[in-house]
């Protein structure tokens, strides 16, 4: 019964830490929309696994410059879900989207970001062409 009222107790300190985390991951995704380049972007581990190669990749996928008069919106890594998989470790369901008025298009893109001290992207996935 106490381990009951202990869980009960302590239940929303886990989803406000949930919910903070989950701020953070998308703050990682805002800056990739923005086109920023985040200091420490990458976990050392996907830097040392290559992993800047996906990471230039992504970044090309999402910044196409927009023309003068276009009708295409611009390209945006949109979360679908954030799914913890330990307190520590995230998969992150994504996909990259571009709309305009004739034609929308959308690739796939899965995350797996780890925290130490900060959420950082561990590696990157990209399904499609």
């Amino acid at each position: 019964m106490k381990a009951l009222v202990v869980t009960l107790l302590l239940a929303p300190c886990a989803l406000a830490d949930e919910a903070t985390d989950r701020k953070a991951i998308e703050s990682i995704v805002a800056a990739l929309n923005e086109h920023k380049q985040p200091v420490n972007l990458l976990t050392p581990e996907a830097q040392k696994a290559g992993e800047f190669g996906r990471l230039s990749e992504l970044q090309r996928l999402l910044f196409r410059p927009n023309r003068p008069w276009s009708e295409l919106a611009p390209a945006n890594l949109v979360i679908r879900s954030i799914q913890f998989v330990t307190p520590n470790v995230a998969t992150v369901d994504a996909a990259i989207t571009q709309y305009g008025s004739l034609q929308f298009w959308s690739l796939p893109v899965v995350l797996i970001m780890r925290k130490d001290a900060d959420w950082r992207i561990a590696a990157i996935r990209i399904f499609g062409p």
